[in-house]
């Protein structure tokens, strides 16, 4: 006989070099830090560095998320379904919650719109969800790379470049594109296996690149042939005729 053990949710307590304790454990369940603000949150409330002042708390609406370096407080709201979509509030995917960011004054960064909503990044862009797709906007709410991508995988390297898929013509793509959403790049295997460690070929304007394990080392469409000899060994041609082996 199994006896169910009743899982305990995880508290936290912050105390000073005296080891005297600012506040119960049990008010607290999740602490986040940033560069410009410290905020304590749980289900209900943000807290001050001081924890002498609730800078936000349920009752103005929002559901707490996340907080930033920047001190963006990424937040959702109830959003009433149209009454053709009812079903949806039925979804184990919280269908009916769009998300934004406030700061700390409660002033709306962005409007909470949006089915997901990430971090924003150094360069002040973030992936976000309208509908059925996702896109990126800046910290003014203005469109970046345009909704008309299935999904994201990571945010832009070094090198400015992010992995993407869409539906073109029936078909899943995956394909780089940097910033400006200018393709880099399409795959050309028709899926796209996360973490495996083996080549995988691209395509841009006739010529070949390769990457590693699901997009790293992303080498630029240089090559006008690329020959794969097993997962972990290719050959690449400049003019194609003469090769260089390229092991794993």
């Amino acid at each position: 006989m199994f006896i169910k053990k009743k899982l305990r949710k995880r508290r936290y307590f912050i105390i000073d070099r005296k080891l005297n304790r600012y506040i119960n454990e049990k008010c607290v369940s999740n602490i986040q830090f940033s560069r410009n603000n410290f905020v304590i949150i749980n289900s209900e409330v943000i807290y001050s560095i001081d924890l002498k002042n609730i800078l936000l708390e349920e009752f103005d609406g929002y559901h707490f998320e996340s907080c930033d370096n920047e001190g963006r407080i990424y937040v959702s709201k109830d959003i009433p379904l149209p009454e053709d979509k009812q079903y949806l509030i039925f979804s184990p995917f919280r269908e009916h919650l769009l998300y934004g960011c406030i700061n700390i004054n409660k002033e709306i960064i962005i409007p909470c719109e949006y089915k997901r909503l990430n971090h924003f990044d150094a360069q002040g862009v973030a992936e976000a969800k309208k509908g059925s797709k996702v896109g990126m906007i800046n910290t003014l709410n203005r469109i970046v790379i345009p909704f008309e991508y299935q999904s994201f995988y990571g945010a832009f390297d070094e090198n400015g470049l992010a992995i993407v898929s869409k539906r073109i013509k029936g078909n899943t793509k995956y394909m780089f594109i940097d910033r400006e959403n200018k393709v880099h790049g399409v795959f050309v295997e028709p899926t796209f296996r996360l973490h495996e460690k083996e080549f995988y070929l691209y395509t841009n304007d006739g010529l070949y690149g390769f990457a590693k394990q699901f997009g790293r080392n992303y080498s630029g469409a240089i090559y006008k042939d690329i020959r794969v000899i097993d997962e972990k060994t290719i050959e690449v041609s400049t003019d194609g005729t003469r090769y260089q082996t390229i092991t794993y």
